[in-house]
């Protein structure tokens, strides 16, 4: 049997990365649904 391997990555955002994260998140949530309806059709 070969057995399952597991990697451990961290992973970390920089300051700038962090900020355009958060900006998109908040312009994407006011319309989630459609943004999600877009994505998935």
């Amino acid at each position: 049997k070969e057995e399952a391997r597991t990697q451990n990555f961290e992973m970390a955002f920089s300051a700038e990365q962090e900020a355009l994260v958060v900006e998109s998140w908040a312009v994407l949530k006011k319309d989630a649904a459609a943004h999600g309806m877009k994505f998935f059709t």
